[in-house]
């Protein structure tokens, strides 16, 4: 069986490194499902969050059909919704309500969750990198981390690179997604609440249900 995960994201970085992420926590939570990720729906930040929720409404619509296309043809899976944007200064917990409510307000009929990573993506990654010293000439070890979610990510892995190669920066999308294939998922579910909420989220999705004979086709 298999659970099928369309999302919602801002930036180039969800985009092409999210997919990995989600793979690799689905490994870890050891769930017996086949997890898909569908294309990413990427929009504006500043659309995503608007209040008028006409952006998001559309972007949910565009995910909404992705799934039915996958789901029709896969009876008794699950799926999920997932809006995965960038808290940067608003506060989570009533950015994150807000959109889940617009999101309901367009679909309904579907499961759908929205994980705020505070402040961004690569605080996630900064939240378990313990095991990235000498990745893509980031310095081994790396120093210590307090309070990774207070700090800018993005900022603190820019300075880790040139600090070995002075001419050196973070290019986000192509270092993001070798930095999420090394990255400790136990060190960052404990040192970010956010990416924590990320795996609970996964945790909770319902198991598939096997198919009846009627439905299998015997």
């Amino acid at each position: 069986m298999i659970v099928f995960i369309a999302a919602i994201v801002e930036g180039h970085t969800e985009r092409v490194a999210l997919e990995r992420l989600l793979q690799r926590i689905w490994l870890e939570l050891d769930r017996p499902e086949r997890l898909q990720v569908l294309d990413c729906v990427r929009d504006h930040r500043s659309s995503l969050i608007h209040p008028n929720g006409v952006a998001l409404g559309e972007a949910v619509e565009k995910a909404a059909i992705q799934l039915g296309s996958y789901l029709r043809r896969n009876p008794g899976c699950q799926s999920l919704l997932l809006i995965d944007i960038d808290a940067e200064g608003d506060c989570p917990a009533e950015l994150g309500p807000r959109l889940v409510a617009a999101a309901n307000a367009a679909r309904a009929d579907l499961t759908i969750a929205c994980v705020l990573a505070k402040r961004m993506f690569e605080n996630w990654i900064v939240a378990g990198a313990s095991t990235l010293g000498g990745i893509l000439n980031l310095p081994d070890p790396l120093p210590a981390r307090t309070d990774v979610e207070a700090m800018n990510g993005s900022t603190w892995l820019d300075t880790q690179l040139r600090s070995v190669t002075p001419n050196s920066k973070y290019k986000k999308a192509d270092h993001a997604i070798e930095f999420v294939k090394a990255m400790n998922l136990v060190e960052a579910r404990s040192n970010s609440q956010s990416f924590e909420r990320l795996c609970k989220k996964l945790e909770s999705i319902p198991r598939c249900l096997p198919l009846s004979i009627s439905e299998s086709g015997i």
